[in-house]
């Protein structure tokens, strides 16, 4: 994979999308060609990368909540 001058952006790219920013504004904020903006996020797959991110964020968030209800469970049937 070649170099891109979007490499330097990368991972403001990546925040910016998984804050839900579309491309178009992304590319105004960094003031690039939209359209090239859109060919760099396709070739490098971020909007892939992010969507997996952001399940597996997901996934944690519901283990977390999960393992906390359950706590709470069993500490409720404890008899003092």
């Amino acid at each position: 994979m070649s170099k891109s001058k979007f490499d330097a952006y990368r991972n403001k790219i990546i925040e910016f999308l998984a804050e839900g920013i579309s491309v178009n504004e992304i590319s105004k904020i960094l003031a690039v060609s939209r359209t090239s903006l859109k060919d760099y996020i396709n070739s490098r797959g971020l909007k892939d990368l992010v969507k997996a991110k952001l399940t597996l964020l997901d996934e944690e968030i519901i283990e977390i909540t999960t393992n906390k209800i359950e706590k709470t469970k069993e500490c409720s049937l404890i008899k003092e």
